[in-house]
């Protein structure tokens, strides 16, 4: 059975924030977060599972500067997330393979380069001011049942020999090409 780590700001939280809870978090372990609005960058590099306790819409993360999720490696799944960027990547993978489950993305773009593997199902990008979705160098995507929306420049951008798959997904109001 794999351990869960509770997140609220206050209340019935062991710990105050995301961030705490990842670093103590070992493989396999899920992260629960109650409801609110965290302020802070997530930095990912392992197996470890970061929810929304009462599901989506209910937890907000930003970061005053930089991507607010960054994976560096390993498996990160996220579920149910609100993320709220700067302008800039709202959140960079570098490597690993990350899962983004009903997540939504507001401005800013999910951006991933070198070898990194990206999977979204019921995720909404939208709002960018940039590309919605930039893969670069090998990175690779599959985007099913997602929606890019309002992208400022391109709704799915793909550089060198990066790769996407997109299935059921609609990209509508980007400013530029949709893919």
């Amino acid at each position: 059975m794999s351990r869960v780590l509770r997140v609220a700001a206050r209340g019935w939280g062991t710990y105050r924030s995301i961030t705490a809870a990842v670093r103590e978090a070992g493989t396999g372990t899920e992260v629960l977060v109650a409801p609110g609005v965290y302020h802070e960058a997530l930095v990912l590099d392992g197996e470890v599972t970061v929810t929304a306790a009462k599901g989506p819409g209910t937890v907000r993360i930003s970061s005053a500067q930089g991507p607010v999720i960054s994976v560096g490696g390993g498996a990160p799944v996220l579920r149910d997330l609100d993320v709220e960027g700067k302008g800039g990547p709202a959140v960079l993978l570098r490597a690993g393979r990350t899962a983004l489950h009903g997540c939504t993305v507001t401005k800013g773009a999910v951006e991933a380069a070198h070898d990194a593997r990206l999977a979204l199902h019921g995720c909404t990008l939208r709002a960018s001011g940039g590309d919605g979705l930039r893969l670069g160098s090998t990175a690779s995507a599959l985007l099913r049942e997602c929606v890019v929306d309002a992208a400022g420049r391109h709704g799915v951008h793909l550089a060198d020999a990066a790769h996407a798959v997109l299935d059921g997904t609609r990209v509508v109001g980007a400013a530029g090409c949709a893919v």
